[in-house]
């Protein structure tokens, strides 16, 4: 028979059970909170014109960076915003490198659905990107997957002005790209790209130590012709530790642009006192596809051409030398004849 005393001892028991079991369940903090990302997308303009392909946009929240994504078309974006229930309602700052977008009304909702928002950038003259894994950048036939880094410069091309679009970054070996205006072409781009390997875009490269890959593109649609511009150069530089490395010698080194097949560029070396690099420019008669090479020995003893100095007689001078032996002694002929006597005398001598 089960008493009062024995059910209360049974719920007594089943209660010390739960708290037991509940204490064993973790309290979830802060960092546990999944992060549940919001996804915007929509227009990327700057200054009326469409952002180029391969430009990162970055998210942040709190100064802290909260989304990054490669542009896969021009002028339109898709980026997510990853934040926590404590980032519920704070504001998001997109930005292109270091510029921040136009003011926009936007904060983190988290668990939201997919937002459209436009935005617009005001950019200084450069912009930095990366390269992709895939696709291809606007103005860019190369394969992005081919593109170790590379760098935008915007400039404003005036007729009878000097245009210069520079790459103070300095996330490839292009310095700058200058050129004489012969038609006024309004704000266009230059995008730099130094490669991970030979460019898609060529079938060989010159003989020689290859120090970088890069391919430049100035505007699109053709116009970086001779009716456009002309007297362009490029500026680039070298690292020093390489040319030690690979025992170079820096009169050896040019940049080879390529046409159809490849042509060695006028090159000079401009400075030298820095203490990383070498800073060299050269100037070209077109752009797309670059290499910087260092020639070869062979290469440079080819390329050196000695004329010979002529004489009237060289020619048979060598035609004679073969013919030359000791019959052609002064003298030989004669002492070969008295010889001839002296011994025929001998032998008469003794049989008589």
């Amino acid at each position: 028979m089960v008493t009062i005393k024995d059910k209360y001892l049974r719920i007594l028991s089943c209660l010390v059970i739960l708290v037991l079991g509940m204490s064993l369940v973790p309290v979830a903090s802060a960092s546990d909170i999944p992060s549940i990302p919001n996804v915007f997308e929509g227009k990327l303009i700057t200054e009326g014109a469409d952002v180029p392909a391969g430009t990162i946009i970055s998210a942040y929240i709190d100064s802290q960076l909260a989304g990054s994504n490669s542009i896969d078309e021009a002028g339109k974006y898709k980026i997510g915003v990853s934040g926590t229930e404590e980032d519920h309602g704070k504001k998001i700052v997109f930005k292109l490198g270091l510029v921040e977008s136009e003011p926009v009304s936007v904060t983190y909702q988290h668990g939201a659905a997919p937002v459209e928002l436009d935005l617009t950038f005001k950019l200084p003259t450069t912009v930095i990107t990366s390269g992709g894994s895939g696709g291809r950048a606007v103005g860019s036939p190369e394969p992005q997957s081919n593109v170790e880094a590379k760098e935008l410069s915007l400039a404003v091309v005036t007729k009878g002005t000097k245009v210069r679009f520079d790459f103070p970054n300095g996330v490839t070996c292009i310095r700058y790209v200058e050129f004489d205006a012969r038609k006024t072409l309004g704000r266009i781009t230059t995008i730099a790209e130094m490669l991970k390997g030979q460019s898609k875009l060529v079938s060989s490269l010159p003989e020689g130590t290859v120090y970088k890959n890069v391919n430049i593109w100035v505007g699109s649609g053709g116009i970086a012709n001779s009716d456009n511009l002309e007297n362009a150069v490029i500026g680039f530089r070298v690292n020093k530790t390489w040319l030690e490395e690979n025992d170079v010698d820096t009169d050896s080194l040019s940049l080879w642009y390529y046409n159809d097949s490849w042509s060695k560029l006028n090159t000079m070396k401009i400075d030298e006192e820095n203490d990383t690099y070498l800073y060299f420019e050269a100037r070209t008669q077109g752009f797309g596809s670059f290499v910087i090479v260092a020639a070869g020995e062979e290469e440079e003893a080819g390329s050196i051409d000695v004329e010979p100095v002529p004489t009237e007689t060289s020619g048979d001078d060598v035609e004679s030398e073969p013919e030359k032996s000791a019959s052609s002694t002064p003298g030989f002929e004669l002492t070969a004849v008295l010889g001839t006597v002296g011994a025929a005398y001998g032998v008469l001598r003794r049989k008589f």
